[in-house]
């Protein structure tokens, strides 16, 4: 048995086995407690929560002292974890405290991973959340910065003293086509439309032209 751990104990080792009762990690176990991240300290190892899922998964978190639940450790945060302590390449060690057996990983599968150069078949959830709020920060910056009216352009570029072609463009935009009954087929190609079927196609096309002009692209 190794007594050799690289996380720091603290003095909250009255949680473990403790099970959340609330958030994204409601019904996890507490299997490694970790120091209550408090007001304006730093995110450090001591911090580090470890917590088992019903499946036996592990998800590496750090808990805020005015908070009912521990949050997920996002990859942004993986250097709170040093590669110099990372003895071993199963990332799994067996080591006792406070006279409990505990198996455990050091730091997140896919830090380990890039560490040891290995195959991860294990779930990083700390990885998956990084990714998308990674993702996320990026989509919202750009957002932000456009300044193009996301409403309807052809609206937009209307001549508001035009009274005429604005009713007619309230006219399509309002029309609840559920209110209405045609035989005509869509299901059948307009190659193969004749007589009036074909000229009811044709002026509709024409009508949407003459009121939108700037909606439509060449297919």
């Amino acid at each position: 048995m190794n007594d050799f751990y690289p996380l720091p104990i603290s003095s909250n080792f009255r949680l473990f086995q403790y099970t959340v009762q609330s958030g994204d990690l409601n019904q996890c176990k507490v299997v490694w407690p970790g120091s209550f991240l408090k007001k304006h300290e730093k995110l450090e190892a001591k911090h580090v929560f470890i917590l088992q899922r019903q499946n036996s998964e592990h998800v590496f978190c750090f808990w805020s002292y005015d908070k009912r639940h521990p949050s997920i450790l996002t990859s942004d945060n993986y250097h709170v974890f040093d590669k110099a302590l990372a003895k071993r390449k199963s990332n799994r060690y067996l080591f006792k405290v406070h006279g409990e057996s505990v198996l455990l990983p050091y730091c997140p599968a896919s830090l380990h991973s890039s560490w040891f150069n290995l195959e991860s078949s294990f779930r990083d959830d700390g990885y998956i959340l990084g990714s998308f709020l990674k993702h996320f920060k990026y989509c919202n910056a750009n957002l932000k910065k456009r300044k193009r009216n996301m409403k309807f352009k052809a609206w937009k570029r209307c001549d508001k003293n035009n009274t005429v072609l604005n009713s007619y463009k309230k006219f399509i935009i309002n029309f609840n086509p559920s209110s209405y009954e045609t035989n005509l087929n869509l299901k059948q190609s307009i190659q193969h439309l004749k007589g009036d079927d074909l000229r009811r196609v044709q002026e509709a096309a024409l009508l949407l032209h003459m009121v939108f002009p700037n909606m439509f692209k060449k297919v």
